[in-house]
């Protein structure tokens, strides 16, 4: 059924199925996502066990060139402001994309 669907939700216990990885972490970020032209950046955490978890999504600009490196880049920032501010996972999201977009722009000049 997954190639043809349109939508997938898996829980942990899918995701883990599908990819035949078991999450252990509380905190997932998926830096990069297209859907229906977006670029997108998705995240989920989980501040307190047995609480369900917070999901965010950033809408990420686009940006008309070709870059390598860029997901080795946001992770490493993405680290790099998680580490400042360990317990708002989309703030630092927020940053690292941010960071990522003034970088790639600089580049362009």
């Amino acid at each position: 059924v997954v190639p043809v669907a349109s939508m997938l939700t898996p829980n942990q216990f899918e995701v883990e199925l599908l990819t035949g990885l078991r999450l252990l972490c509380n905190l997932v970020v998926i830096t990069s996502l297209n859907i229906e032209g977006n670029l997108l950046l998705i995240g989920s955490h989980q501040k307190l066990k047995g609480q369900p978890p917070h999901q965010f999504k950033i809408i990420i600009p686009k940006i008309p060139a070709y870059f390598t490196g860029t997901g080795d880049l946001m992770t490493a920032l993405l680290l790099g402001w998680s580490n400042k501010y360990p317990d708002n996972l989309e703030k630092a999201s927020e940053l690292a994309v941010s960071s990522v977009q003034v970088i790639l722009n600089l580049l362009l000049k």
